[in-house]
C-alpha cells in the first residue's frame, strides 16, 4: 500500500517542474494516491522549500531555465544525504550522459517522460521503505544506547561462539570497576561471584543453555572492589541458532537492600516467579503449574505465636523443595501459599508426592504440628497466551481444593475457567454497555385486578443484543454486583425510568406511576437520596409517582440505616416496596416500623396458588398482614386467568405478570399508559374445590 493511503502522516513529496501542465498533473495524481504532494517551478524555489520543510522525496527534473536539475541535485546532496532525502529524476531526456551525469551527483533513481505512474508508484515506494528503515535503524540504535545508559541495571551479552562477554559500564560499576578493568572474558564474572554461589549460579546458566527456553534468573553474591560482598540478581534469555545456542544476554541488578528472596523460607519470591512463569510462556513449552497452601496454618500462628508460624514456613519449604525434586521452579508466593513449576507430563505425579509429604506431621519448638496441603493444578494449554492465564486456572483449582475442605488435589477444568472467563468478559462488555446506554428500563404493566386498568409500571433493566436477543438481568446483575458497578446501573435505570415516566400521557388521576428496584449496596448509601432529588429535580416527575423497590434482605442488612433511608423517601412523598415479600428474612417486628407503602407477593407463592392448599395459605396471610399494616398489596408473576381469579377472590388488589403483559420498551410503555384496560375482566363463578376456605 503507497505511503499516504490510510495514514495519519502521509509522506511528502516535493515535485519540481517548470511546466506548470505536467506539474499539476503529476500532483494531483499524488494527491488520489494518498501522497502530500508539494509543487515548485524553479530550481532556486525548490532549494528554498527543501531548506523551510522537511519532505520524505523529491521528484525533480532535469531541463529547468535557472538551475538545471543537476546542479539542483548537487546543492541538495550538500545538504542532505541520499539515505535522509531520496531524489528521483524525472526526464525526457534520453541520452546515458544526462543519466549518468545524475547518478554520479548521488540521484537514487530516475524515471523517463512520459510518466508510466504504476511504475513510478512501485520506485517511489521502494525508495520510502529504505528510509523508513534505515530511521527505524537508528531508532533502535539510539533507544538500546539510551537504555543502557539510563537504566540502573547492569547488561552483559555473551557471544559463546567468539566466547567473549560484552558487561556495559553500569555492570562495572556496580562493581566498583571500570571500562578498562572489564574486559571481554567471563572470568571477570565468574571468578567475583561467592564461591557458595557460583556452583548454582553455573547450573542454572547451563540449563538454559541446554534449553533456551528455560528462564535464567539466579540471585547470588559477587565480591566488589571494596572488598564487600553484593547481592546481585542476573536474569537473562538464551539464543539459539540452526539447533545450537550462540548466545545468552541479560541484566544484572542489584538487590542487597531488597533481596529478592523470602526471608522465612529462602526461597525465590513472588516477582521471581512471575518472570520464570511469563518465560515459560512466552517460550511455549508444556508445564504445570501447582499452587500449594497449608490448611490451618493461621490456626499454628494464633496458637503458637509468629515465631512458630515461621519455622512451619521454613520446614514446609525444606519439604516441598525436597518432594519436588527436580521441577524447574519452587518459589514462595507470600505467608503460606507456595508455586512449583514441573514438566507437564510429572505434574499430576509431583502434585501427589507433595501431598503425600504433607500428610506428615511437622516438628516445632518440641510440638507435632500438622498442616496438610490444598493443591491447584493447572497444565498450560495452547490456548493459554500469557502466565497469568495458567496462573488464574490454578488459582481456580486451589480454591476448589480449599472450598471442598482443603487437604486435597484439584485440577483446573475447562469448565470452571469457561465460565470465569465469561464473567471477565461479560463484565468488560457490561462497562462498555453502561458507558454506551445500551442498558435501558423496559416495562411491565401493574393493573388493577377488578377491571385490568394500569396502575403502575415496573421498571426493569434489559440489555438488548445487536441481534435482538436479550442478555438475562439474572446473567448481568449479579456481575455488576461483584464488578462494583451497580450503583452506576442502579443510578441509570432510576434517571432513564423517571424521565420516561414523566412524558407518559396518562389522563387526570390515572397517570400511572414507576416502581424501580434498588439494589441492597445503594438503599444502604446516603447518596441514594441525593440521586432521588437530582432525579426528580431534572425530569419533573411528581415524587408521588415513583416507587422505590426494595427486597426484605436489604432491610434486615442494617435495619437501623433502612429505617432512615425509608423515613426520608417517605418525607419525599417518594413510595417503597417491599418486593418478593416472604422469601427472604425479615423480622415482623421490624415491617411494622417501616413506612413502605406497598408489600408484592413473590411470584413463587402465585406459582403455587392453585397447586396446593399451602400455597393458598401463604397468600391468604400475607393478604391479610398488608390489609393489618394498611399496605397496598400487589401479586407478582400472575400467568393463568386461574391464578387472577383466586387472587381477587382473596381480596388482592393489583397484580403484574405475563397475563397483562410482559416487559415493553418506554414506547410501548407510553401507549400502554393512556389506553384502556389490560386482559378482561375474569368471568365470575366457584373455586375450585381445593382452594374452599
Amino acid at each position: 500500500m503507497p505511503d499516504g493511503i490510510g495514514q495519519i502522516n502521509p509522506a511528502r513529496i516535493l515535485v519540481v517542474d517548470d511546466a506548470a501542465e505536467g506539474r499539476e498533473l503529476l500532483c494531483r495524481w499524488l494527491e488520489r494516491r494518498g501522497y502530500h504532494p508539494t509543487a515548485s517551478s524553479s530550481g532556486a524555489e525548490a532549494l528554498r522549500l527543501v531548506d523551510e520543510g522537511q519532505f520524505d522525496l523529491v521528484l525533480l527534473d532535469l531541463a529547468m531555465p535557472d538551475l538545471d536539475g543537476i546542479e539542483v541535485l548537487r546543492r541538495i546532496r550538500a545538504r542532505h544525504s541520499s539515505a535522509e532525502l531520496p531524489v528521483l529524476i524525472v526526464t525526457g531526456r534520453t541520452g546515458d550522459e544526462d543519466v549518468l551525469n545524475a547518478l554520479l551527483a548521488d540521484a537514487n533513481d530516475f524515471v523517463t517522460k512520459p510518466i508510466d505512474f504504476p511504475t513510478l508508484i512501485q520506485r517511489i515506494e521502494v525508495h520510502l521503505g529504505r528510509v523508513r528503515a534505515e530511521k527505524a535503524l537508528r531508532r533502535s540504535e539510539e533507544r538500546f544506547a539510551l537504555a543502557v545508559a539510563g537504566s540502573n541495571d547492569g547488561i552483559w551479552d555473551w557471544d559463546l561462539e567468539q566466547r567473549e562477554v560484552w558487561y556495559s559500564p553500569r555492570w562495572g560499576a556496580q562493581l566498583g570497576l571500570s571500562e578498562e578493568e572489564l574486559g571481554r572474558d567471563p572470568a571477570t564474572w565468574f571468578r567475583r561471584v561467592h564461591p557458595e554461589d557460583l556452583p548454582r549460579l553455573k547450573a542454572a546458566l547451563q540449563a538454559s543453555l541446554d534449553d533456551p527456553s528455560r528462564p535464567f534468573a539466579v540471585e547470588h553474591r559477587v565480591l566488589h572492589k571494596d572488598g564487600s560482598w553484593r547481592w546481585m540478581l542476573a536474569r537473562g534469555r538464551a539464543l539459539a541458532r540452526d539447533g545450537r545456542t550462540v548466545r545468552i544476554a541479560g541484566s544484572q541488578t542489584e538487590t542487597t537492600d531488597r533481596k529478592l528472596s523470602d526471608p522465612v523460607t529462602g526461597l525465590p519470591n513472588r516477582l521471581i516467579f512471575r518472570e520464570w512463569l511469563e518465560t515459560a510462556a512466552r517460550a511455549g513449552r508444556d508445564f504445570g503449574l501447582l499452587l500449594v497452601n497449608l490448611d490451618r496454618f493461621r490456626a499454628v500462628n494464633d496458637t503458637f505465636g509468629q515465631h512458630a508460624g515461621d519455622e512451619l514456613l521454613a520446614r514446609a519449604a525444606q519439604k516441598l523443595e525436597a518432594a519436588a525434586g527436580d521441577a524447574d521452579f519452587v518459589a514462595n508466593l507470600g505467608a503460606d501459599e507456595f508455586a512449583v513449576l514441573a514438566d507437564a507430563d510429572s505434574a499430576v505425579r509431583l502434585a501427589e508426592r507433595i501431598a503425600a509429604a504433607f500428610q506428615e506431621p511437622f516438628t516445632v519448638d518440641g510440638e507435632k504440628l500438622y498442616a496438610q496441603a490444598s493443591i491447584g493444578l493447572a497444565l498450560r494449554r495452547p490456548e493459554h497466551g500469557s502466565g497469568e492465564e495458567v496462573l488464574r486456572d490454578a488459582q481456580l483449582a486451589l480454591r476448589r481444593a480449599k472450598d471442598e475442605g482443603g487437604a486435597r488435589i484439584e485440577l483446573s477444568d475447562p469448565k470452571s475457567q469457561a465460565d470465569a472467563l465469561r464473567r471477565l468478559n461479560l463484565e468488560r462488555e457490561l462497562r462498555r454497555a453502561l458507558d454506551d446506554g445500551e442498558i435501558t428500563p423496559w416495562f411491565q404493566p401493574i393493573v388493577r385486578l377488578e377491571d385490568g386498568v394500569v396502575v403502575g409500571f415496573e421498571a426493569l433493566a434489559r440489555w438488548p443484543k445487536p441481534d435482538g436477543s436479550m442478555i438475562s438481568p439474572a446473567e448481568f446483575i449479579p456481575v455488576a454486583e461483584e464488578a462494583g458497578l451497580i450503583d452506576a446501573l442502579d443510578a441509570r435505570i432510576l434517571a432513564t425510568a423517571c424521565a420516561e415516566a414523566a412524558r407518559w400521557p396518562g389522563r387526570g388521576s390515572r397517570l400511572p406511576y414507576v416502581a424501580v428496584n434498588v439494589s441492597a449496596k445503594k438503599f444502604g448509601d446516603p447518596g441514594l437520596l441525593d440521586l432521588v432529588d437530582r432525579v426528580l429535580a431534572e425530569t419533573g416527575l411528581d415524587p408521588r409517582r415513583l416507587k422505590v423497590e426494595i427486597t426484605e434482605g436489604t432491610i434486615m442488612r442494617d435495619p437501623a440505616a433502612a429505617e432512615r433511608s425509608v423515613n426520608e423517601l417517605a418525607f419525599r412523598q417518594v413510595g417503597l416496596a417491599i418486593d418478593d415479600f416472604g422469601t427472604g428474612y425479615s423480622s415482623l417486628a421490624y415491617l411494622h416500623r417501616f413506612r413502605a407503602d406497598t408489600l408484592k407477593i413473590d411470584r413463587s407463592f402465585v406459582g403455587a396458588l392453585d397447586k396446593s392448599d399451602s400455597g393458598l395459605a401463604i397468600v391468604r396471610a400475607i393478604i391479610g398482614l398488608a390489609a393489618s399494616l394498611k399496605m397496598r398489596i400487589v401479586a407478582e408473576g400472575i400467568e393463568t386467568r386461574q391464578q387472577h381469579r383466586i387472587l381477587e377472590e382473596l381480596g388482592c388488589v393489583f397484580g403484574q405478570g405475563f397475563l397483562f403483559g410482559r416487559p415493553v420498551p418506554a414506547a410501548e410503555a407510553a401507549a400502554i399508559s393512556d389506553g384502556g384496560p389490560l386482559g378482561s375482566t375474569l368471568p365470575r363463578g366457584p373455586l375450585p374445590e381445593l382452594m374452599v376456605p
